[in-house]
């Protein structure tokens, strides 16, 4: 391997040998970084009281690799909006992620929890200090 690595290092200075054991899933998948959070995203405060109402990742099967904040925000951002799923931005998670997980939320009731906890105060229950 390392004659195959030479080999590459003379043809091409410039390019890195490719390390011949690891398998393409197991190389680092660059991850999408934000400078600051949107506007309309979730705070620190409110994501723990939602965080809560979640249901916990199954024990068995494959461990979940989709930001859940993400996917609240995205949901938020359609609810707001009322965009079509295909049209949430690239700023969260791939549209289908996220309707899976809608659709999965609305058939064990955790999407009534969510709705009735993230839609804006009516105006009736607004209690103003005097």
């Amino acid at each position: 391997m390392e004659e195959v690595a030479a080999d590459i290092a003379r043809r091409d200075p410039g390019r890195e040998p490719r390390d011949e054991g690891r398998k393409p899933a197991d190389r680092e998948k660059p991850h999408r970084r934000r400078a600051r959070k949107p506007k309309g995203d979730l705070s620190d405060s409110r994501w723990k009281k939602v965080a809560r109402m979640l249901p916990a990742e199954p024990r068995r099967g494959r461990h979940r690799s989709t930001d859940e904040r993400e996917v609240v925000n995205a949901i938020r951002h359609r609810w707001e909006t009322g965009c079509a799923w295909r049209d949430l931005p690239e700023r969260y998670p791939p549209w289908p992620t996220v309707y899976t997980y809608f659709r999965n939320w609305l058939k064990d009731g955790t999407l009534k929890k969510l709705r009735e906890e993230l839609r804006p105060p009516r105006p009736s229950e607004v209690h103003f200090k005097s």
